[in-house]
């Protein structure tokens, strides 16, 4: 008597759908946030890139910065890449670095630190006087670098990017630009 009702369970076929749905539910969600989450960072990519090039134009072409300290030109710089990058969060995670050269065999600085958002002091950064789009007597050569930390969606074993990632699982993307100063 016993076995009776524990058969009629084991032929009973209406959870069917519910166990299909529940197999292939996750990783159909894995598989969109997968698709979001890298179509988010490239976005994130081409709008730093969109934003250094627009302000490294503006900058080219007249000085924007002229009349202002080292400070209130690179925090308008910054403020100009975030908001023509359409950046979310971007002033806090951005870091902007101008170098300029008198010459071409001037080997420039190839290190930049992004935030490092684990250390509660930030680092002093030294930034010389930009004379961009201004009259000069010899060609300068401008190098615009800026880096953006990205926080992605998904853990570190789940994403396409398996680039190197900071401490707290931030993607760095960064972005060059140059231009030179013609002499007049």
């Amino acid at each position: 008597m016993e076995k009776a009702p524990r058969n009629r369970w084991l032929r009973r076929e209406d959870g069917g759908p519910t166990v299909e749905f529940v197999v292939l539910f996750i990783p159909l969600m894995v598989a969109f946030y997968w698709v979001f989450d890298t179509g988010w960072l490239g976005f994130q990519v081409v709008q730093l890139d969109r934003g250094v090039e627009f302000t490294t134009r503006e900058l080219m072409i007249s000085d924007i910065t002229q009349d202002m300290t080292d400070e209130e030109a690179h925090a308008f710089l910054k403020a100009k890449v975030c908001d023509t990058g359409f950046i979310a969060n971007c002033e806090d995670n951005l870091v902007l670095d101008i170098q300029q050269f008198d010459d071409y065999t001037t080997a420039f600085d190839t290190s930049l630190e992004c935030v490092d958002r684990t250390d509660e002091i930030e680092p002093v950064y030294q930034y010389s006087t930009i004379d961009a789009g201004g009259c000069t007597t010899e060609a300068e050569i401008v190098i615009f670098r800026a880096c953006l930390l990205y926080d992605p969606l998904l853990p570190p074993g789940l994403t396409m990017y398996e680039g190197e990632r900071k401490n707290d699982g931030a993607i760095e993307i960064r972005s060059t630009s140059a231009f030179v100063n013609e002499p007049c």
